[in-house]
């Protein structure tokens, strides 16, 4: 119904060439999709209206116009525009205030005129009245110092208040901008988290699919040879084939410990349980379950711990630690070679070391031993081939304690690996 009239009203005015009215009306049905949420229609009428207002100079229409667009487009989340407009609004509002203060000020000074005019007519007419008119002249020109006093008021308060209100709207658009790269860091945060799960994930099935295939295929075909000549098979080719089955399985269970492990901290699932530890215990376990690897190639494995070396950590984390930073020195160590687990015992920590004689590391191989790369895992001095996941566990599992691996090597000169863990009980080196 509104809209019905509006355009009626319309019509009228464009036969009477009303240009004020139709700016008017147009306003109108501006306000009134405005107030309906149709802000694209309000932003057409305004514009209509702004073109006969700005022609005209229609100032009150002008600045509906405005403020109704400034509206229009805050709601429909275009920032930019809405500042733009908001601008206008109040550059027109304020020259509207202007305007009418100029006025009020020009209505007054002609009145100070005619009353200053009917006064010199009195004072022609009476001129016994002088002092009288001496002391009215002085009222006067104090009036006039307080009338100049509040236009300069006045005017100074319009700039101010245009001021502050081009500063609030700069601040907005500062801080809507700050949100905006926020967000922009945090997609990329995620992003570079997402690159890293996928590595990752390739990593995890590259080597499910390559180094289990070889120790597998050894067991396949130790196991299929046996079923056939079971009976016809000596005993030492038996006992060999056994050995190199029971190898086989030591080799799997060692690299499915390694990845059961790493998995769990990657999900997040890897439980840390700091308890008393007895370091000598934990080394010792070690030693036995590698011995038969260090004998294939002539390699000794010493340990130099105190029997009441005891720490305060994850025992079954720092075992695979020190089981997989010995394995990796076994590989790496040339045939009568030897390697050394040693403690220190501080204050209130005790440092864990392991150092073995073999062909040491450069400072880029160092570099590059926590990147989980498949193309990195190198050959051993006895042609042995890994995974690349021990050392990146062993980081990560020392992390969990709260510690740090430290590495020292150079080539030909062998490897030197340590890290601290808090004592459990007060001993004296």
């Amino acid at each position: 119904m509104a809209l019905e009239y509006f355009q009626k009203s319309m019509e009228l005015r464009k036969e009477m060439n009303d240009m004020l009215g139709i700016s008017e009306t147009l306003v109108s049905i501006a306000e009134m999709y405005k107030n309906n949420g149709q802000f694209d229609k309000s932003i057409t009428y305004s514009s209509r209206c702004l073109e006969i207002a700005e022609q005209m100079g229609f100032s009150e229409q002008m600045k509906c116009s405005y403020e109704n667009m400034y509206v229009a487009f805050e709601q429909k989340k275009d920032h930019e525009k809405a500042l733009e407009y908001y601008t206008m609004f109040r550059d027109v509002e304020n020259e509207i205030y202007l305007q009418r203060q100029t006025e009020a000020v020009a209505n007054l000074q002609t009145k100070y005129e005619t009353e200053k005019k009917e006064k010199e007519i009195v004072l022609l007419t009476k001129e016994n009245q002088s002092q009288t008119l001496l002391l009215l002249e002085q009222k006067n020109f104090r009036n006039i110092l307080i009338l100049i006093v509040l236009l300069i008021f006045i005017v100074a308060a319009g700039l101010y208040f245009r001021y502050r209100s081009k500063k609030k709207m700069n601040e907005t658009l500062r801080e809507k901008n700050r949100e905006i790269e926020n967000r922009k860091n945090e997609v990329e945060l995620l992003n570079t988290n997402l690159r890293e799960l996928n590595s990752a994930k390739d990593k995890f099935f590259a080597i499910v699919s390559h180094d289990l295939k070889n120790p597998i295929n050894l067991l396949t075909m130790s196991t299929s040879y046996m079923l056939k000549n079971l009976y016809e098979t000596d005993k030492d080719k038996l006992g060999q084939y056994l050995e190199n089955m029971n190898k086989s399985a030591q080799s799997l269970e060692f690299l499915l410990k390694n990845l059961l492990n790493w998995a769990q901290s990657q999900l997040g699932t890897l439980q840390f349980n700091p308890i008393k530890t007895n370091v000598a215990e934990l080394v010792l376990n070690c030693i036995q379950e590698l011995e038969p690897f260090a004998e294939q190639k002539g390699i000794s494995l010493k340990s130099n711990i105190p029997e009441k070396a005891n720490v305060l950590a994850d025992g079954e984390m720092i075992r695979t630690v020190i089981r997989n930073i010995m394995s990796n020195a076994i590989k790496f160590t040339k045939v009568g070679g030897e390697i050394e687990v040693s403690t220190k015992v501080k204050e209130k920590s005790v440092e864990i070391s392991i150092c073995d004689n073999g062909i040491g590391m450069s400072t880029e191989t160092i570099k590059g031993l926590f990147i989980i790369d498949q193309k990195k895992s190198a050959q051993g001095t006895a042609g042995e081939r890994g995974t690349g996941l021990g050392l990146v566990l062993c980081k990560e599992l020392i992390e969990k304690n709260n510690s740090r691996l430290e590495i020292n090597s150079s080539m030909g000169k062998g490897s030197y690996f340590s890290f601290a863990l808090p004592a459990c009980e007060s001993l004296k080196p």
